[in-house]
């Protein structure tokens, strides 16, 4: 019903914004073409080495897919977190990880979906920020399985991530909440309801 009101309201989904998974095709570079500095010359790759999120540097003759992300800025989030959680177990769930901002330069292994593209960094911070409200984390969390695809997130309503935005993307994670929550005339059952599935970050 929560999903129900929010795409009755000039509702465009978020999945517009999130590419299909392997975005870069990079997965066929050998480990040893990977560099821990950049020479100035390389873009930075997020990727998981031994569990743990790490920055390396691939050379910018790497080839990859889809060019027109260089040069923009995007938001890498991960594409498997089970450790996140689920909507509708006894405990609230964090439902995705720490989304991490990318720069012109930036791209991710198949570990991560990008979002994107933005023209600015104050839209990704934004974007960031969006992606840790129990308003939508709640979202993903009705469609989300282990293995997160695009389709996740076509629950979620974009917004206007620049300073011409009717949310104030200034205020707290909490106040955007309340933001969201009044823009789409939720009631206070409902967002009880959110808040008890749903992890504070």
């Amino acid at each position: 019903e929560i999903a129900k009101k929010i795409q009755n309201n000039n509702f465009s989904s978020f999945t517009n914004l999130v590419y299909s998974r392997n975005t870069f095709k990079i997965g066929g570079v050998k480990e040893e073409e990977y560099k821990n500095e950049n020479d100035g010359n390389c873009f930075s790759v997020l990727r998981v080495v031994k569990k743990s999120r790490v920055t390396q540097y691939l050379s910018n003759d790497t080839k990859i897919a889809n060019n027109d992300l260089i040069g923009k800025f995007k938001v890498f989030i991960s594409k498997a977190d089970g450790a996140a959680g689920f909507v509708g177990l006894p405990v609230k769930a964090k439902v995705i990880g720490e989304p991490e901002l990318g720069d012109e330069n930036s791209i991710c292994s198949e570990t991560f979906l990008v979002v994107g593209p933005f023209d600015t960094r104050n839209e990704i911070e934004n974007v960031a920020k969006y992606m840790k409200t129990q308003f939508f984390r709640f979202l993903v969390g009705l469609i989300k399985q282990k293995n997160m695809t695009k389709e996740t997130y076509q629950l979620v309503p974009v917004q206007d991530f620049t300073q011409n935005s009717d949310i104030n993307w200034q205020t707290s994670i909490s106040e955007l909440d309340e933001q969201l929550y009044e823009k789409y005339n939720l009631t206070q059952d409902e967002i009880n309801f959110i808040k008890n599935m749903i992890k504070p970050l």
